[in-house]
């Protein structure tokens, strides 16, 4: 049983927890700036023509990049980040060779996406519930408790992050779910250790 537990925590570790990327920025965190870049060697400007959310919401028009050497950049607010899914960006600049562009990237929860972190989050949901109900079917308290207590944690952690790309009400309620469940597990599994 202790192999199988060893062997669990550390097969967390051997998981890629590598980003996608679409276009030429990583996924994005919700909820926080982002610097949208542009490179060039020969453009004394480059401006943001348009920023897309989806295929229809227009988020700006028409703003200026700021020059720091051949790079330029742009902070996007984190007021402009609230929204889910595929954000492109739209520009222009004085280049000789190419005078508009264009790049996408993806908004997520917690700026992750791909299948390597879908693996990884159902391997630790798997892993907290059978620590726990392994735990508790084996009358093991402090087992039970810290199974318990990680699914408490993670719990926490979906209500505010969702789970990678999904925080809906679907995840709200698993969260919650876990939430209790690791907490009834928890205060049973303790009240039957001060029995003892």
């Amino acid at each position: 049983m202790r192999k199988l537990l060893l062997f669990l925590f550390f097969g967390i570790f051997l998981i890629n927890l590598v980003s996608a990327s679409i276009g030429e920025l990583p996924t994005q965190t919700a909820n926080t700036n982002i610097v949208l870049p542009q490179t060039s060697d020969s453009a004394t400007f480059q401006n943001i023509s348009s920023i897309i959310l989806g295929n229809k919401t227009v988020i700006f028009l028409n703003v200026s990049m700021t020059k720091t050497g051949n790079d330029f950049y742009y902070t996007l607010n984190k007021s402009y980040v609230q929204s889910l899914g595929k954000y492109c960006v739209h520009g222009y600049g004085n280049d000789v060779d190419d005078a508009t562009w264009q790049y996408c990237f993806e908004v997520t929860p917690s700026g992750q996406s791909g299948n390597a972190n879908i693996v990884f989050f159902l391997f630790i949901i798997i892993a907290f519930y059978l620590v726990n109900i392994i735990g508790f079917v084996r009358g093991e308290e402090w087992m039970t408790i810290l199974g318990g207590m990680a699914l408490i944690a993670l719990g926490v952690y979906m209500i505010r992050n969702g789970i990678i790309i999904y925080r809906d009400w679907i995840t709200n309620y698993f969260a919650y779910i876990t939430i209790g469940w690791g907490a009834m597990s928890t205060i049973a599994a303790s009240i039957s250790l001060m029995n003892d």
